[in-house]
């Protein structure tokens, strides 16, 4: 009597790590894609729990507080309209770094090749949670990447990390932060 052979032939071994091959090469693009969607929302959440910390800290002081771009060393405000540097949340006028800055966020790292921008230089908090801005441009900001009118109105930044990307790709990756008059803060992605 013989014994029957258990076990994969090479043939049957070929076959499937060509299938696997075929398959890894399918999911890569949608494994980049999700990539960078979970890194645009991730720095997007952190620049929202920013501007939140930002209104509560002014409504808790009953004093104006201002969020900003920070300059390289963290210790005030840049004077741009660039936030991929990192920002500060601090009283109205920086004497005294030690009290006067209530948090300082560094550039996140998932920035690497990602910029943040806005049309203004500070957002200022009052206390009762309302917004003051110093607007450099329109305060809704361009929005080139994106067509949709639905963008909500008010003092947006707008978080592109899609360096090097094709227009549709841009819109399909920028991310909206917009805080509206009354201190509400708002994320929105183009709708396309």
């Amino acid at each position: 009597m013989s014994q029957k052979q258990r076990g994969f032939t090479l043939i049957e071994l070929m076959v499937t790590l060509a299938l696997l091959a075929i398959i890894a090469g399918l999911a890569a693009p949608s494994f980049e894609a999700l990539m960078r969607n979970s890194r645009a929302t991730s720095v997007t959440n952190e620049l929202v729990g920013a501007l939140q910390f930002a209104r509560s800290q002014a409504i808790h002081r009953n004093a104006p507080v201002r969020m900003c771009p920070a300059n390289s060393g963290l210790q005030s405000c840049a004077g741009s309209t660039d936030f991929s540097n990192g920002w500060i949340v601090a009283n109205r006028t920086i004497t005294d770094t030690a009290n006067d800055i209530y948090r300082q966020f560094a550039p996140s790292t998932r920035l690497t090749s990602s910029t943040i921008t806005s049309s203004f230089q500070w957002v200022e908090f009052q206390p009762r949670g309302g917004i003051r801005a110093n607007v450099s441009a329109d305060p809704q900001g361009s929005n080139p990447a994106c067509t949709d009118s639905t963008l909500r109105p008010g003092f947006r930044f707008a978080i592109d990390i899609c360096d090097g990307c094709s227009a549709s790709d841009k819109a399909r990756y920028l991310r909206y932060v917009t805080v509206t008059p009354s201190g509400s803060v708002i994320t929105q992605r183009c709708q396309k």
